[in-house]
């Protein structure tokens, strides 16, 4: 938070006067929050969110001589058939550009809402409905199989997967 102890005491006491709530009280030997205080979680961090994406984004951002870290959240299969070309011509012609992609796991999400990741790329049913979204890419697969085998002699259904 980069404040003093006495600062952090003295922004409490105006917080608590605020809302009228105790926010935080002391639990055996640790601090707890108050139904009020756990409501006001996701709005706050929204409201950062808006505020660091507002300060962070340069309206002059020009990828040739721009100075910028990125991180990426996509599985290996994604970093593969579609990152993996894209971050190289990006190297071309943004080689002030760096990149940092990270596998999916369960709290990407989370990384995304915090802001710890600057974009995730998901499969459509993992999508996040707040963020703004846009299909970069589809695919289809297809099954290669002996057709005597024996497990195939009904076809082939999701249902035997």
């Amino acid at each position: 938070m980069h404040m003093t102890q006495s600062a952090m005491s003295g922004t409490l006491a105006r917080l608590r006067e605020h809302f009228d709530d105790q926010l935080l009280v002391q639990v055996g030997r640790s601090m707890q929050l108050t139904p009020r205080a756990e409501s006001l979680i996701q709005p706050v961090r929204e409201i950062i969110l808006k505020v660091d994406s507002t300060l962070g984004v340069r309206p002059d951002f020009d990828p040739p001589t721009a100075n910028r870290h990125f991180v990426i959240i996509a599985s290996d299969y994604v970093s593969n058939v579609l990152l993996a070309e894209v971050l190289r011509r990006i190297s071309l012609v943004a080689p002030g550009l760096s990149f940092d992609v990270r596998p999916t796991n369960n709290a990407m999400a989370q990384d995304l809402d915090q802001g710890r990741v600057d974009f995730l790329v998901t499969p459509a049913h993992l999508t996040l409905a707040d963020h703004p979204q846009a299909i970069l890419f589809e695919d289809t697969y297809h099954v290669i199989a002996c057709a005597q085998h024996p497990e195939l002699v009904d076809g082939l259904s999701l249902g035997k997967v």
